[in-house]
């Protein structure tokens, strides 16, 4: 059965203040005595004041949210660069990046091995800088791939950067000095095999040779 009381505070307040409005116009008519209408008004009073203490805090309680929330925004920008940093050091091992939380459980499990980048592509520009771009293939996007570069008449390749986009600029190289390119994919401490080499030579010419 419906209660002709209304059961949101807004309406409430409302048709309270109508009814102790009316009491107190017709209270000869309706036989009330002033103790009545005294604690009708006392507890309209009573209920008006908490309603609007009630509104304070919840606007109180949005804005704390709200900034709360641009708290946890910048918080988790700090920790996401910082993740992005160490899942990108090849030094830093599982059992580590587990100890920091920065790992999905099962994720390993339902990764295989790193493939090797493909389609390794290199220029150069006249200000020294060599662009590598090349192919993830089945590398999911948490995988981090090491470049390798040597010169064409030293068997020793050297590490010289890491990224984590299919991309990498090797800056200040010398300009007209043949070098060559090569990528590898690492991800849960393994090692992909190599990529095809691709090599720059003077006027940002680019060549692509067999993988080792």
């Amino acid at each position: 059965m419906a209660d002709f009381i209304p059961k949101s505070d807004g309406n409430f307040a409302t048709w309270l203040n109508n009814f102790l409005s009316n009491c107190q116009d017709h209270a000869a008519e309706l036989a009330l005595s002033s103790q009545e209408l005294d604690a009708l008004e006392s507890a309209a009073e009573t209920y008006a004041s908490d309603l609007n203490e009630h509104a304070a805090a919840q606007a109180a309680a949005l804005g704390a949210t709200a900034t709360k929330n641009r708290s946890r925004d910048g918080a988790e920008a700090v920790v996401r660069q910082l993740t992005r940093q160490i899942q990108s050091n090849p030094n830093v091992g599982s059992k580590l990046k587990g100890s920091l939380g920065i790992t999905i459980p099962g994720q390993a499990d339902r990764v295989g091995d790193p493939e090797s980048p493909t389609r390794l592509v290199a220029t150069a520009d006249s200000n020294g800088t060599h662009l590598l771009r090349w192919q993830r293939g089945q590398n999911p996007f948490t995988t981090v791939f090491l470049v390798e570069s040597r010169q064409p008449n030293d068997p020793q390749w050297e590490r010289v950067g890491i990224s984590t986009a299919t991309k990498f600029e090797h800056h200040g190289q010398p300009i007209g000095l043949p070098i060559l390119y090569r990528v590898r994919a690492f991800r849960a401490g393994k090692l992909s095999p190599v990529s095809n080499e691709a090599g720059v030579y003077l006027g940002g010419n680019s060549i692509q040779l067999a993988a080792a």
